[in-house]
């Protein structure tokens, strides 16, 4: 039992990925248009924060292993959450996920699209 657990120590099976850093974001906007952004991350234990683009707009979430789900304001007023789920590959360069945020002008419905961060 001993040697597995070393084993999977040494390869960083247990330990989680971070995502302190600097990042670029490339993702379809939801409007449909290409966006791509420089952003920064913190990560204390499985809490994330951060900024993409524009500084007064704070991104918060958490990390689990590989996992990654954090969430902005958004909208006119910031009254819409946009939410990010992905995961870390095992280099930790690249999270890619889908995005998802209520849309404004159906209510009930949402509008999704897939987003990658790269690490810089």
């Amino acid at each position: 039992m001993i040697p597995v657990l070393v084993a999977l120590l040494m390869t960083g099976s247990l330990t989680g990925a971070d995502m302190s850093g600097t990042w670029t974001l490339n993702m379809t906007d939801f409007s449909g248009h290409p966006l791509s952004l420089d952003c920064t991350f913190k990560q204390d234990g499985t809490k994330v924060n951060g900024h993409c683009g524009d500084a007064a707009v704070k991104w918060t979430g958490t990390m689990s292993g590989r996992k990654v789900a954090i969430q902005h304001q958004t909208g006119q007023k910031n009254e819409i959450t946009a939410h990010y789920s992905g995961e870390m590959n095992e280099a930790g360069t690249t999270v890619k996920g889908k995005w998802t945020v209520p849309d404004p002008n159906e209510r009930g419905k949402t509008k999704s699209g897939d987003f990658t961060f790269v690490r810089r």
